[in-house]
């Protein structure tokens, strides 16, 4: 134990571990809200991603994703006490707005774990130019996985936030979804 406490500052806010013991299963309510089986779906989709999925969600983005995920971002700022500074923003990519709701989002931490996971899927069987330096030398997603990120976003908000797309926004941004992975 000395050993794993090694170099831990004093002020961090975690602990290293060498066991855990699991005590119970959450239910993905829990964790990205009453649509939580959804998100998980998308989550483990985005686990498994290979370039030539990746290539296929880019390929099969609808257009109108990106306006569709950002006016469903403003629907859920508008039910937040705490968002009105957030409001009338652009929201295409966003995944998470700390302190404009309980949780951050409509669907909890989900956002932000497709986000990483689709850089770990680009990181270990994406191709050349997959991640890629910003010009402040920060890494980020290349072609496909970019729209790839875009695609599985897009889904995620209309399965796990359904209350917040009009029909016609869900087949918007579930399109690329549905011809990877229902097809």
């Amino acid at each position: 134990m000395a050993r794993a406490a090694e170099g831990v500052a004093s002020h961090a806010d975690h602990t290293r571990a060498i066991a855990v013991d699991l005590l119970e299963e959450l239910s993905s309510s829990e964790l990205f809200g009453p649509h939580g089986d959804a998100v998980v779906r998308i989550v483990e989709a985005a686990s498994a991603l290979d370039e030539e999925r990746a290539r296929a969600l880019e390929s099969a983005r609808h257009p109108a994703a990106e306006r569709e995920y950002g006016k469903a971002w403003d629907r859920w700022l508008a039910e937040q006490p705490e968002a009105a500074s957030y409001r009338n923003r652009d929201h295409a990519w966003t995944l998470s707005i700390p302190g404009a709701g309980f949780s951050g989002s409509p669907i909890g931490y989900g956002f932000s774990l497709i986000w990483k996971t689709v850089n770990a899927a680009a990181r270990d069987r994406g191709g050349p130019g997959s991640l890629t330096l910003d010009e402040d030398g920060d890494r980020i997603l290349g072609d496909p996985w970019e729209t790839t990120l875009g695609a599985l976003l897009d889904a995620a908000m209309a399965v796990g936030a359904p209350h917040l797309v009009d029909s016609d926004a869900v087949t918007v941004l579930t399109a690329a979804w549905g011809m990877v992975f229902e097809p």
